[in-house]
């Protein structure tokens, strides 16, 4: 199950080009197992979103392996470290829950710095950089706090700004060449997983 934003739902990509599909895809590939995917995400929401929404969604406890990847909206609106500490350890809570209690079988992707996309080209880049630094601290810490996962594509995230072949056609969102990038890091993690 991935749980998360546009960046989960793959605003802007074709389905099957959302790096949980591609994720999927590379574990069947790879372990020769069928993947059933369950996907919690919508565009625009921030880790208090996220967690309302689970709280009104029926989801049974028996996933064996769960994805978050939430926060840049809370980032983006400037909303406090402090509120975003506390829904943050609510969602990765959720997130064990529904991995059957297991921590080991929850990760957490890193936020991507959007500073490096043409779209952010009338903000403050520097800004943006340190503030999405600091709410991945706190993801970081949270997740070593609760023994889980967490995996940095943010370092991936800042790439040549000028590569449109990296975003979709809203200058902002990642494309599947981008999702891909992610995803090989992000496979490497989760098959320590088994």
């Amino acid at each position: 199950m991935a749980l998360g934003d546009s960046y989960t739902i793959g605003e802007g990509v074709d389905k099957k080009d959302r790096w949980p599909e591609l994720l999927s895809e590379q574990l069947e590939t790879e372990w020769e197992i069928d993947v059933d995917l369950k996907i919690i995400a919508e565009t625009g929401l921030s880790c208090a979103d996220l967690n309302n929404q689970l709280d009104n969604t029926s989801i049974e406890n028996n996933f064996d392996i769960v994805s978050v990847l939430i926060g840049v909206n809370d980032q983006f609106r400037g909303y406090s470290l402090e509120g975003y500490r506390e829904q943050f350890r609510i969602t990765v809570n959720k997130a064990i829950e529904y991995a059957k209690g297991n921590s080991s079988k929850v990760f957490i992707v890193s936020i991507p710095d959007w500073s490096f996309t043409p779209f952010a080209e009338n903000y403050d880049k520097t800004k943006i950089s340190k503030e999405i630094d600091e709410y991945n601290k706190v993801g970081k810490g949270i997740s070593d706090n609760l023994n889980v996962s967490f995996i940095d594509i943010t370092t991936i995230s800042r790439t040549d700004s000028e590569d449109y072949s990296l975003v979709v056609s809203d200058g902002l969102h990642p494309s599947k060449k981008m999702y891909q990038l992610w995803v090989n890091v992000i496979f490497n993690e989760v098959k320590k997983f088994y």
